[in-house]
């Protein structure tokens, strides 16, 4: 990954691990070229590596075939797609908007300039005045155990908890037992020694980090927008962008989001054989 300065957050190695629980990847390397299968929704990562035309692409799906793999191929770019002017000759070719990713400048969210992110500035003013001593801390093995319980007490308030909820939950205790492994980073936001808000990220590729997980107490008036912000303050130094990664088709958090004027939606494509039975 490091190597071929990969885009999306689904080729993060942490995302990989922490969701596979749920998603069953196998993975193997074929001709300089990782190849991921997500097992449990029978599709395949685009692969990462060498480049490889859609000729050559079909071709792998027809092998995979033989291994009783259905042949769906996703995260595919558009930067793909323009430089294989052939592939409607191989696949058809939609957009799953739903798993496009937010990619917005780290520069921007620090200083919160602007009408469109005037708002956030407002309530991480608001919050400042309100709790004037609240404190940043960086995660460590120390503070994991209250980050997992602050999680947990997120979780209960919740009146409606979906089954991507509880998957994500599930998802931040895999991180939180594989912090120093993984390399994660973290900030959690305290107020008088309550804990109202944590995030956890790791760098995605040269420019980018990934900001995998982010929660926060409600109850404190902007903490979602402090936490969000002492991010950006503490990477500023460390890239220039910052992958807050896809909606899933939830509304709300898809508002929440745009809300942030991304520097830009990086759009995904699916790819399906035309030969597929």
């Amino acid at each position: 990954f490091t190597k071929y300065d990969v885009k999306s957050c689904e080729y993060n190695v942490t995302n990989l691990i922490c969701w596979n629980q749920f998603y069953q990847y196998e993975w193997t390397f074929l001709n300089d070229r990782l190849i991921i299968v997500d097992k449990e929704n029978n599709r395949m990562l685009m692969p990462a590596g060498k480049k490889i035309g859609a000729k050559g692409l079909h071709h792998l799906t027809r092998y995979l075939k033989k291994s009783d793999f259905y042949g769906k191929i996703e995260l595919v770019d558009d930067e793909y797609l323009s430089e294989n002017s052939d592939i409607k000759e191989f696949f058809s070719v939609s957009e799953e908007q739903d798993y496009s990713e937010y990619l917005y400048s780290v520069k921007k969210l620090r200083e919160l300039k602007g009408t469109k992110l005037h708002k956030k500035k407002n309530l991480v003013a608001q919050f400042t005045k309100l709790y004037p001593n609240y404190r940043v801390e960086t995660v460590t093995q120390i503070n994991l155990a209250e980050i997992g319980k602050f999680a947990n007490r997120v979780l209960q308030k919740n009146s409606q908890v979906s089954r991507s909820i509880r998957e994500e939950h599930g998802a931040i205790k895999t991180a939180l037992e594989l912090f120093e492994t993984l390399n994660l980073e973290g900030l959690i936001i305290k107020v008088n020694e309550e804990f109202v808000a944590f995030s956890l990220f790791s760098r995605l590729n040269s420019t980018t980090y990934d900001i995998h997980f982010e929660k926060s107490d409600f109850t404190y008036k902007g903490s979602a927008q402090v936490i969000n912000y002492e991010t950006a303050l503490a990477l500023q130094d460390k890239c220039q962008f910052v992958n807050r990664e896809q909606d899933l088709g939830i509304p709300g958090l898809r508002q929440a989001k745009m809300s942030y004027d991304p520097l830009k939606i990086q759009k995904y494509y699916t790819l399906v054989p035309l030969d597929m039975d």
